[in-house]
């Protein structure tokens, strides 16, 4: 428990391994649509609202690793060729005032693209892709794609990476007893199902070197029997704080909470922020701030990251700051996620809260 001397706030000044936030705020990620990968008007000018916006640092929507997948039309550092674009995007919304992450992510099926790589071979269980199980030597390659991934990311400019381990992408498959039936050293008990996440941060880690912060985003629930559990996330969590990892963003399968449901996963935020050392990020539906306030001050948790709300009121963080708002409008109801223009309800429908 914090006392009233040294309460801490959302406005305090902090640092997130070297990358030094005006307040607690984080823009989590959601997807942008591009051009195969390319930075279109309109994703420059999402992020200079964004950027305007009040967040301490923006996390990108999910970027791919590997040039096969850029078939999605979501970010992608896969080539060297779109350092120069990037760089592009990370001067301007460090002018705006704001840091910016870069999330890199396999999708595996759960994205359209030919022949996805999975731990074990089979239907993804979300999107019913067929993926096709991973050789050894294919692992390692994935690894020093990450790697390359976020070296590319370091010199466009970026204040950190983000490994996605979460929401049936690549490393939550690894990770999930649901996703993961191999027998070898990559499968089986946590250790194993583990191996993957850790053996990928350490070869971005020696990519990068330490100038740059490096966060991982681990999914607590699958949203289905039989999925991770309580101790699978403490073990990934203390095995990835002692590795020096800089950050964890706790997060799980959000859309199969319902509209009215809060703080899905505020209970698993605070267990991990209790046996780790790193700085721990809760995201998935924060929205009532003076919760969130004195969750702040009786926890470890220092972060809280917000998706849909920066859909509906990018500049909400600083109406919330100027005292002009007490919490986000946003609804939970994913109408933004479910329509291609990431447009909210309140916006398409004209709907005043």
């Amino acid at each position: 428990m914090t006392t009233s001397s040294n309460k801490k706030t959302f406005r305090d000044e902090t640092f997130l391994g070297n990358i030094k936030l005006k307040n607690r705020f984080i823009r989590a990620a959601v997807g942008d649509h591009t051009d195969s990968g390319h930075l279109s008007e309109a994703n420059m000018t999402t992020y200079r609202n964004l950027a305007r916006g009040g967040a301490a640092a923006l996390i990108t929507g999910f970027t791919v690793v590997e040039s096969k997948e850029q078939v999605a039309n979501i970010f992608s550092l896969a080539e060297d060729s779109l350092i120069a674009e990037y760089s592009q995007l990370t001067k301007m919304i460090h002018e705006e005032g704001s840091k910016v992450i870069s999330q890199l992510v396999y999708l595996s099926g759960m994205f359209p693209i030919s022949r996805p790589l999975a731990p074990s071979a089979g239907k993804n269980i979300y999107s019913q892709t067929e993926t096709f199980e991973m050789t050894k030597e294919e692992i390692k390659e994935m690894e020093q794609k990450f790697a390359q991934a976020a070296f590319r990311a370091k010199k466009a400019g970026f204040d950190g990476v983000e490994l996605h381990c979460a929401h049936g992408f690549l490393h939550h498959q690894f990770f999930s007893p649901l996703f993961n039936h191999r027998e070898d050293a990559y499968g089986g008990n946590i250790e194993n199902r583990s191996r993957f996440i850790i053996e990928t941060y350490q070869r971005v880690r020696e990519m990068v070197g330490d100038d740059i912060t490096i966060m991982a985003k681990i999914s607590v629930e699958d949203g289905a029997p039989g999925g991770v559990s309580e101790e699978d996330y403490l073990y990934l969590s203390e095995k990835l704080s002692e590795m020096g990892i800089n950050a964890i963003e706790v997060s799980g399968m959000w859309h199969s909470h319902k509209p009215k449901e809060r703080l899905y996963y505020r209970d698993a935020a605070i267990k991990i922020a209790n046996k780790v050392s790193c700085k721990v990020i809760q995201t998935g539906g924060n929205r009532e701030l003076d919760v969130l306030e004195d969750e702040l001050n009786s926890s470890n948790v220092e972060y809280f990251g917000f998706a849909r709300p920066f859909i509906c009121q990018p500049d909400w963080v600083n109406l919330y700051l100027a005292g002009v708002i007490q919490k986000p409008n946003c609804l939970s109801c994913n109408f933004c996620i479910r329509n291609a223009e990431n447009i909210c309800v309140l916006k398409r429908k004209n709907i005043k809260k």
